[in-house]
C-alpha cells in the first residue's frame, strides 16, 4: 500500500492511498475541539508513479498515473471528485507530498475536554459539572430541575410562627352579614350598620 500526505496549513491535509486497484482520497480538518474527515474511493488501477499535488481553481488537484491512464482528483473543501487529466488546461503552484507508512484513513481520537471550574462573578456562582447556579439567596439546579430561594435558618422558624398567627387571626375574624364590615368576636351589634349579630 502506498500512502502520501499533503499538508495544506490551518489544520487541513489530504491523504492519498493506493490499495489494490483503488485510490482512496481523504480530507482531514483539525482544529481545537473539532475534527472532520471525509473519504472517497475511485477505481483507478495501481499507481505507476508517485502522485503529484498542485493548486487547481479554488482547491487542490492531485495527478494519479496508473496503467489504465492519468487522472486528476479535485479536492475543494470536503468535496472530492475525479477528472480526466486531459480536461485540465492549467495547473497552479506545485504542493509537496510526503510519503508515509501510516494509514491516512483513520484519525486519532479527540482528547476529552476537561470540566470547567465553577465560574464566580460577585455573588453569582455557576457550576457546569453540577449544573447549578447561585445568585444571592437564589439557587437554580438543572439536575433535578428546581429554582428556589435559600431561606436563612432563622426565617424558617419565623415563617412558621407567622403562619400559625395568621391562622388564629383568620379563625377569630368575623364579618357582618348585612354590610360585610369586620366585627370583633365580642360584638353583639355591627358598629357600622347596627345589624344584630347572632
Amino acid at each position: 500500500m502506498h500512502s502520501y500526505v499533503c499538508e495544506l496549513g490551518d489544520g487541513q491535509r489530504i491523504g492519498l492511498e493506493n490499495s489494490a486497484d483503488q485510490t482512496i482520497v481523504t480530507t482531514l480538518s483539525s482544529r481545537p475541539g473539532q475534527q472532520q474527515q471525509s473519504s472517497s474511493r475511485f477505481q483507478t488501477g495501481r499507481w505507476t508513479a508517485p502522485p503529484e499535488a498542485f493548486r487547481l481553481g479554488g482547491g487542490v488537484g492531485v495527478r494519479i498515473v496508473t496503467a489504465q491512464g492519468t487522472w486528476v482528483v479535485q479536492v475543494q473543501g470536503s468535496r472530492i471528485s475525479i477528472l480526466d487529466a486531459a480536461t485540465i488546461a492549467d495547473q497552479g503552484q506545485s504542493l509537496p507530498l510526503q510519503a508515509t507508512t501510516r494509514s491516512i484513513n483513520t484519525m486519532p481520537p479527540i482528547a476529552p475536554m476537561q470540566p470547567l471550574p465553577p465560574l464566580k462573578m460577585g455573588d453569582m456562582e455557576m457550576d457546569g459539572a453540577a449544573m447549578t447556579m447561585k445568585m444571592g439567596n437564589m439557587q437554580m439546579s438543572m439536575n433535578p430541575p428546581s429554582m428556589a430561594p435559600e431561606p436563612p435558618f432563622h426565617s424558617i422558624a419565623q415563617s412558621a410562627d407567622a403562619a400559625s398567627e395568621s391562622a388564629d387571626a383568620a379563625n377569630q375574624r368575623r364579618f357582618c352579614g348585612q354590610c360585610g364590615m369586620a366585627i370583633k368576636p365580642s360584638d353583639r351589634f355591627c358598629a357600622h350598620c347596627g345589624h344584630r349579630l347572632d
